[in-house]
């Protein structure tokens, strides 16, 4: 870089370090937000092993803890919620057939099918869900005396996801269902009330269990069990469809906030996520929190985000490369996102900073260069400013520095943005060195002067030191 040379006591210098000048900055460019071959999230089982029996139950969530979801069992002869939690390892009511395991597994269940075939039931299942024929409740407890499961034409299972949607629903267990009852199914609905899918139930016979397999049929907000009769249903299995984040940090050469074409992306690179947990609130104790590490190309990519509301993705600029510093993306990015959504906006950007320098000398031939024998002078004040986000110099957002000139007159700033900038050199009054200079006859002017781009400012050829050693215009 060319030299400078002190001719003046304050001096505006306008240059572009890096290219001819900025455009306005820009959003961050948008994606589809889709992700192509979107792995299933983590696999949730309901099951209701957290209820005594006799439980009326309006909710419940997964063992992992995803919910809460919605459950109501409707029996066609009474007005109220009979979806009744039942215990499989002591059943009551006389319902041995709802027993598990078979007694020829040493459990209490008894039935034909449960003892051997395709319906064998050698495993004990605990506690399952059935329509209840009553919800007698004698001893004011909360709980059903003494359930049994009612056989009625309309007995069915209504869960609703929607708190957790969408899903995908992979199998759920029947147990005892005896009788081919016309209609019977499960039915899966969208966010629409739109049947996605609807699955038969096969008859399992007396005591027999099953794993009715539902596809993976994604995008599910309902499931209605649909048993017209009698039988039970247990561990109900679904993914819960997971939200993404990603996806890019990359180098932005022209600063513009944007990944233009030949912009790399920078690998190695770590991002760190936080969603609020169940408080609703980030910061606090029960937050999510995940990191990865940009691949090869820069691309990284949260997914399996649990059941996110609120989340904050932010990038740790001390893994970028040490020639790197932040450019006019935003950081951190807050975004509100529902599960199953894909917010694949969150890119980070890095430049490579440039310098500004170098010399302050006594030009004594008068020639623009710095010549052997001219020395640099020491002390001398310089000042940077570069605009900041709103890419116009001396508002709020500029950043300043400044640097004293060593005891060769050198200088030099570093990590300086590719933007405009403005320097303004001064002089240490202590040191007592200094010029002075009314450019066009206009006291207190700064006449702007591009870096680089001319000879250099000047010393005046009839400049002389004054008694106090400042360097004054001869008149």
């Amino acid at each position: 870089m060319r030299s400078l040379v002190l001719s003046v006591c304050l001096l505006l210098l306008i240059t572009t370090a890096m290219g001819q000048g900025m455009n306005p900055p820009q959003g961050i460019g948008s994606r589809p937000k889709v992700v192509p071959n979107k792995p299933l999230g983590s696999c949730e089982v309901i099951n209701f092993e957290g209820n005594p029996m006799g439980t009326i139950l309006a909710s419940i969530s997964s063992a992992g803890g995803v919910g809460p979801i919605g459950v109501h069992g409707t029996n066609p002869l009474l007005g109220a919620n009979a979806a009744v939690v039942f215990d499989s390892t002591n059943p009551t009511g006389d319902d041995l057939d709802l027993g598990t395991p078979n007694e020829v597994f040493g459990g209490p269940g008894q039935g034909i099918a449960g003892e051997s075939g395709p319906f064998v039931n050698d495993m004990p299942l605990g506690k399952v869900l059935i329509i209840g024929e009553n919800l007698v409740d004698g001893d004011n407890d909360g709980l059903v005396d003494e359930p049994d499961d009612a056989d009625l034409i309309g007995a069915s299972f209504h869960f609703d996801f929607s708190a957790v949607a969408p899903v995908t629903v992979k199998c759920l267990t029947l147990l005892d269902v005896d009788t081919d009852r016309p209609g019977a199914s499960v039915q899966l609905r969208d966010h629409n009330n739109t049947l996605l899918a609807s699955f038969p139930i096969p008859v399992v016979g007396n005591n027999g269990v099953f794993v009715l397999d539902l596809g993976n049929t994604s995008g599910v907000y309902t499931m209605k069990v649909i048993l017209n009769g009698s039988g039970a249903i247990d561990n109900i299995k679904f993914f819960s469809d997971p939200a993404t984040i990603g996806d890019t940090v990359f180098c932005d050469v022209d600063d513009n906030g944007v990944q233009d074409p030949g912009e790399p992306g920078i690998p190695g690179v770590t991002v760190n996520l936080a969603c609020a947990g169940p408080d609703g609130m980030l910061g606090t104790a029960d937050d999510y929190a995940d990191s990865q590490v940009t691949d090869a190309n820069g691309n990284y990519l949260f997914t399996d985000i649990p059941a996110p509301d609120i989340c904050e993705v932010s990038v740790d600029p001390s893994t970028a490369p040490d020639d790197k510093i932040l450019g006019r993306c935003p950081t951190p990015i807050a975004t509100g996102i529902d599960p199953g959504e894909d917010f694949l906006d969150a890119d980070f950007c890095f430049i490579t900073p440039g310098e500004i320098g170098d010399t302050v000398y006594c030009d004594r031939d008068d020639d623009g260069e710095q010549d052997p024998g001219e020395p640099g002078i020491p002390g001398v004040l310089v000042m940077l400013q570069c605009a900041g986000p709103d890419d116009i110099l001396g508002t709020g957002d500029d950043y300043i520095d400044s640097q004293f000139t060593d005891a060769n007159g050198n200088y030099l700033f570093e990590n300086v943005p590719p933007s405009m900038r403005r320097q303004r050199r001064s002089h240490d009054r202590s040191s007592g060195q200094g010029s002075r200079h009314v450019p066009d006859g206009n006291p207190g002017r700064p006449a702007p002067r591009r870096i680089g781009s001319g000879r250099g400012l000047l010393l005046p050829r009839r400049a002389r030191r004054d008694r106090r050693h400042r360097l004054v215009r001869s008149r």
